[in-house]
Parts: C-alpha cells; sequence; structure tokens
C-alpha cells in the first residue's frame, strides 16, 4: 500500500481528497508522520530550535527504511482530509490517539506554516482568454495538449522555457516563467496546477494567459516571444487607506530604483526591494525572459507610469501585463533567499561559442582555485588547462573586506556565472565588493578601458563645487600597496569615494587608468547625486546617503549605459608619468580634453564646458 501513496504524494498538483487516511496501516501513518516531521524540522529556519526538535523524533526517525522518502505534503494533506471525516471513523480515531501521545501539536503548526507556502504558489490571479475557439479532438487540442505537456515537464529543471507546437494553421507557441525567488519544487508545482487548470477557466480557447502567485503560463496561436503587448490589470489594497503625497514619492522612488535594475539581470531580469526607514516597504518586479534589455525597459516603463496614476497612493498594489510585472505591499511576500552581492555590472560578448560543459566546468575549477587564494590575499590569479584551451582568471575583493565577506562576493560571482555568459569565453563581473574575470587569453598586465557607467538621474552640484576629491581618491589609489583607496565627506549626506585598479597592472598603468576614467567621470557624471564608473581594469564610483532623521532622499536611480569599445584617452602630455594623477586630471581638462562620440558624450566636446569651478 506505501508504493501507490509515495507515488500520489509526488503528484502535489492533485487534489487533497486523493490521498485518503484511512488507506493507511497504522504502521504507515507512523512512517508518514515521522518522515513529516523530519522533513519539516530540517526546514526549520530558526536553527537554534532544532537540538530540542532532535531528541523529539530522532530515535523513532532513525530506523525507517532509506526508501520511505514520503513528502510531507502528504502527510498534511491526511490531517485536513481527517477533519472532514465523522468523529466515529475508525481511521480517525486511531489517528486522533496517535496524535495526543505524539508531540502533534508543535509540527502541525509547523505543517500548516509548509502547507501554506505550497498552496499559495498555485493561487490564481487572473486569466485572460481571447482568439478564436478550437474543437475538441482536432488537430489544435492534440498540439494543446502536447505543448502544454511538454512545458510541465521542463517546470522540473528550470523556472522558464518557450515551445511551439505543429504547423500553420494549428501552430501554438507556448511559454511560462516563473518568479525569480521560486525554487525548482515551487516552480513545479504552480506550472502543473496551472496547466491543469487552464484549460478549465478557459475552455477552448487559441490565445490564453494565465497569472499565478509564483509563475505565469501563456498560449497562443500568434507568435508573442519577444513581443511586449496583450492585455494587463491591477488590484490595489484601498483597505488600508492612502499614503500622503511624500509617502507616495518616497514609495515611487523606491520602487523605481529596484525597476531599473531589472533589465541588466538576465537571465531572470527579477529583482525585489525591502525599506524599514520610516515605514515598511517590500517591492518586486519581474519582466518575461524572452523580452531584450529594451523590451523589458519599456515594459516596466509603461508600468510605473500606469501605476502613478492607479495604485501608487495605495499602502498595496500589483500591476501585471504579459510581459512583466510590479508588486509593492507593506509586508513581506516575496521568499528570501541566502545573501546575494548585487552584480552591478557584468562584459560579456557573446562570440558564438556553443554552450560546452567541458568549459563550465573548467571554468568553475578556475574560480574555485581563484576564491581559495582570494579570501585570504585578497587578491589571485590563476591558469588552467594547456593552449589552445587554457583559461586565465583573476579575482580581486576589495580593500578591508573581512575574509567572510570576500568568499560571499565571489560565490555570487560563481552563482551569477551559471546563469550567464553561457556562451562566451571571457568576461567581466563586477561587485561592490569584488571583482571577476576569465578569459581563453591571457590579459595580465594589460591595461584595458572598455567598460560601463551608471549614474543616478537625480543632480547633485557637490562635486562640481569639489571636484578635488575625485583626483585626490584616484590619486591615493596609485600610491597604495593595494592599489585602492576610499575617501569619505561627511555633511548632512554622507559623500563616499571609491578608486581602485586591478592589482595585475603596475603603477603606471593604474595612473593612467583613472586618469582617463576621471577624465570621463568630469564629462558625465560630475553633476549627478551617485555614479560607477567601471573600466576592466580600474574603477571610480562616488555614492550619498542621506544623514538627517527627519527626511529621506530619494531613492538613487540609475541609468545603466554601455561605452564602446574605445573611447580616446586624454592626450599624452610630456613628462607626464612623472607627475600624479589629479595633477594629470587638471592637465587633462585644462588643455581641452576631445573625446570622441559615445554613450553622453558629444562628438568633439570640450571636457571645460559646463564645468562651473566655484570656490569652496
Amino acid at each position: 500500500m506505501i508504493n501507490p501513496i509515495i507515488t500520489l504524494s509526488n503528484q502535489l498538483f492533485l487534489p487533497l481528497d486523493l490521498i485518503h487516511p484511512c488507506s493507511f496501516t497504522p504502521d504507515h501513518f507512523n512512517v508518514n508522520y515521522y518522515v513529516g516531521t523530519h522533513v519539516t524540522m530540517n526546514s526549520i529556519p530558526h536553527k537554534q530550535n532544532q537540538p530540542k526538535l532532535k531528541s523529539m523524533h530522532d530515535q523513532n526517525i532513525k530506523h525507517l527504511p532509506s526508501s520511505y522518502v514520503f513528502n510531507f505534503f502528504s502527510f498534511i494533506t491526511i490531517i485536513f482530509t481527517l477533519h472532514t471525516l465523522p468523529f466515529s471513523s475508525p481511521c480517525k480515531k486511531y489517528a486522533m490517539h496517535t496524535f495526543r501521545s505524539l508531540p502533534f501539536h508543535f509540527f502541525l503548526v509547523l505543517s500548516c506554516t509548509q502547507l501554506f507556502l505550497d498552496v499559495v504558489t498555485a493561487d490564481p490571479i487572473s486569466y485572460n482568454c481571447s482568439g478564436y475557439r478550437y474543437l475538441p479532438n482536432t488537430e489544435f487540442a492534440t498540439n494543446l495538449d502536447q505543448l502544454l505537456l511538454n512545458l510541465t515537464s521542463k517546470s522540473k529543471d528550470q523556472n522558464f522555457y518557450n515551445y511551439t507546437v505543429g504547423d500553420e494553421p494549428n501552430r501554438i507557441y507556448g511559454l511560462f516563467q516563473c518568479r525569480g525567488d521560486t525554487n525548482r519544487h515551487q516552480c513545479k508545482t504552480c506550472i502543473k496546477i496551472s496547466g491543469a487548470e487552464i484549460k478549465q477557466a478557459c475552455p477552448n480557447s487559441r490565445q490564453v494567459i494565465a497569472w499565478y502567485d509564483y509563475c505565469l503560463l501563456r498560449y497562443s496561436d500568434q507568435f508573442f516571444f519577444g513581443h511586449v503587448d496583450g492585455p494587463e490589470f491591477h488590484y490595489r489594497n484601498e483597505k488600508l487607506g492612502e499614503l500622503s503625497y511624500e509617502e507616495k514619492e518616497r514609495v515611487l522612488g523606491f520602487v523605481s530604483d529596484m525597476v531599473k535594475q531589472v533589465p541588466r539581470r538576465r537571465p531572470l531580469m527579477f529583482a525585489t526591494n525591502s525599506s524599514s526607514v520610516q515605514f515598511s516597504m517590500f517591492s518586486l518586479a519581474q519582466c518575461n525572459f524572452d523580452l531584450s534589455y529594451e523590451g523589458c525597459e519599456k515594459c516596466l516603463k509603461h508600468v510605473m507610469v500606469e501605476t502613478e496614476s492607479c495604485c501608487a497612493q495605495y499602502k498595496g498594489w500589483q500591476y501585471h501585463t504579459t510581459s512583466c510585472s510590479v508588486r509593492y505591499e507593506t509586508y513581506p511576500f516575496f521568499n528570501g533567499s541566502a545573501p546575494h552581492d548585487e552584480l552591478q555590472g557584468i562584459l560579456c560578448p557573446d562570440d558564438g561559442t556553443p554552450s560546452n560543459p567541458v568549459f563550465k566546468i573548467k571554468l568553475f575549477l578556475l574560480l574555485g582555485n581563484l576564491t581559495s587564494i582570494a579570501v585570504t590575499s585578497g587578491f589571485s590569479k590563476s591558469v588552467l588547462g594547456d593552449d589552445p584551451n587554457r583559461l586565465y582568471g583573476l579575482a580581486q575583493c576589495r580593500e578591508n573586506l573581512a575574509p567572510e565577506n570576500c568568499l560571499d562576493c565571489l560565490v555570487s560571482a560563481f552563482y551569477d556565472l551559471q546563469q550567464v555568459c553561457t556562451n562566451s569565453t571571457k568576461a567581466v563581473l563586477w561587485y561592490d565588493n569584488c571583482y571577476f574575470r576569465y578569459s581563453n587569453e591571457s590579459f595580465y598586465g594589460i591595461m584595458e578601458e572598455e567598460g560601463l557607467h551608471t549614474v543616478s538621474d537625480l543632480d547633485d552640484d557637490y562635486n562640481i563645487n569639489h571636484p578635488w576629491n575625485i583626483y585626490d581618491v584616484a590619486e591615493n589609489a596609485t600610491k597604495q600597496l593595494l592599489m585602492s583607496a576610499d575617501l569619505q565627506v561627511v555633511d548632512e549626506w554622507s559623500r563616499n569615494y571609491h578608486a581602485q585598479c586591478t592589482r595585475d597592472l603596475d603603477t603606471s598603468q593604474c595612473i593612467d587608468c583613472l586618469a582617463n576614467l576621471t577624465a570621463r567621470v568630469t564629462n558625465c557624471c560630475l553633476g549627478k547625486r551617485s555614479w560607477r564608473y567601471l573600466a576592466v581594469s580600474c574603477s571610480i564610483m562616488y555614492q550619498t546617503i542621506f544623514n538627517s532623521t527627519d527626511a529621506l532622499a530619494p531613492a538613487p536611480q540609475r541609468i545603466v549605459v554601455s561605452d564602446p569599445p574605445s573611447l580616446a584617452p586624454p592626450p599624452k602630455v610630456s613628462e607626464i608619468e612623472a607627475v600624479p594623477v589629479a595633477k594629470k586630471l587638471t592637465m587633462a581638462v585644462e588643455v581641452g580634453v576631445v573625446v570622441e562620440a559615445g554613450a553622453g558624450v558629444e562628438p568633439g566636446l570640450d571636457l571645460r564646458q559646463g564645468l562651473e569651478w566655484r570656490p569652496a
């Protein structure tokens, strides 16, 4: 009897009453209880409680055969089914006796929590049924069954997938995407349930979109991959009242700051944000994986415009389209995850190299070698393999970073490399706390200025009035053994500057790299509240934090702009190698540097233009 029960337990999308407690023998019931509590205990977030629980059930569970791997959903299903039985039922009497003799009440609380997490995974938000109708037992109906079966099977292994079945006029295009904070079990459960319910909610429809809390499922007889179109809807919580104008503006800034991160977070294009300053704020945004950077950006901009008029004044809302969604609440509604350093920038040219499992293994081995050294020293280089399959790597953590934080950052790089750069033989990843680079060609000791910059769209003239801070932090970095420096200026704001070079460069290369970068900063970013300029071989950044407890500054909003592969560096000046970087930067501005056309740079622009020099 136990094997059919185990089989049923793995089919989480089945109705609750398919697992009936009266089909269990007493021994089987005990097995399911103890395995269920064991699974629950191992998922308890508060680890300090585990020793207490361990003594409560280890003596019972340690003798269970390993084949009794019973999904805990089955156990809690038994509880709910028992509740519907008459009290005279023999199996209910036995179960109640068992519960009284076991530490049941505590585990029931945990069990209900687990059940809640699984149930909300498949909670539908909305359906859209459109298009012409199809007839049962036709080629289109057969193709639809095949499509849904394929999408469901793929949900076991990945969080997004698209698929096409059949030939015109019965071709069907399908796609699913799970929310970026779901695990494989949650994703699989959501797609299974939506796949079963979608045909009931929209019988015989040729175009259907199903929105669930944790996933989206869509199919159509019209091609839609990569398109930003289709129906949209929103919900808002009017029962909690409305925000003041200042609160509304703060919420919009908070959500907008997160939304601007989404397009560059491929492949999931997903972000969350939270804050507990003044009042609790939680937000989430995601684009469908089939969108381009521009498509995702366009979709989210549209949502933010619509949200401002329909929803932003309320203390909870969500706006969904067929291609992207944004949600804001005053309570946590997304899943927590392990600490993950945010990827600030990535250069990952698609050189047409097909995905190669051997290459990926070598890459992960390389990162492992780099991490083991960089965690203690803050910097490492490593070469793996022989030509023509040699791989070069470099890892560097921020100066004075604790070893455990360095490790966390490099582990984030390890994770991100599994999501991006799948078809590239070289890549550069920037984080606030670390830097990682690999290539199939040696790059050690070669200064490279290709990169990108992010800049706030909020104005701040502090650096226009105090440009020497940028020069100072850059010059200090070139004088340090670790080629890294920080500078903080505190008034009502905390103004933080950071400059560094990769440690494979020599001092003169570091001076040149930061001189060129700082000249660009004076052109693109000087009058903005925060910015980062990230080049392959060096970087410089400026961030501000408002110190007042009476009011909060709007969250900085970043615009990501990629540089062209090369920008004309500042002109060489005689004896330039002998002068400090601050002097070099001053000279670059004084001589009127002319740069090539690029993102945020006009052809023939004199760097002196727009710089209004004022006394301190």
